[in-house]
């Protein structure tokens, strides 16, 4: 069974939150529950990454390079309401490319840098 937490994004400090954090009331959690639409909330997928980081919702991945370019190999982890699973999007082609797994490196997420989505 895998473990169930978050982070958030906070849109106005621009900066990611830790489940922790959220849960400190010693953070000021009281003032990010009073602004619920400035937290953008990502779920753990349960999975790592090759080094051991955990891989959350939003995450960009790299597989390596593409043969062809060799330029980095780009998804982004998305929730799929039709699978019930995290999948991942192919940057590159603008696709569906399979489910996530742990053959992969998080690289940054869609709110850290958006230029790469």
């Amino acid at each position: 069974m895998r473990e169930i937490k978050y982070q958030a994004w906070d849109t106005n400090d621009e900066r990611m939150i830790s489940w922790q954090e959220l849960l400190d009331y010693g953070s000021g959690l009281a003032d990010y529950l009073q602004h619920p639409r400035e937290l953008i909330f990502r779920e753990y997928t349960g999975l790592k990454d090759l080094v051991g980081k955990e891989i959350y919702e939003g995450d960009i991945l790299s597989f390596g390079l593409w043969s062809d370019t060799q330029k980095p190999c780009l998804h982004k982890i998305y929730w799929n309401d039709k699978t019930a699973s995290f999948d991942v999007w192919d940057l590159r082609h603008n696709e569906w490319g399979g489910q996530a797994d742990a053959f992969s490196e998080v690289i940054g997420n869609i709110y850290e840098n958006p230029r790469v989505t």
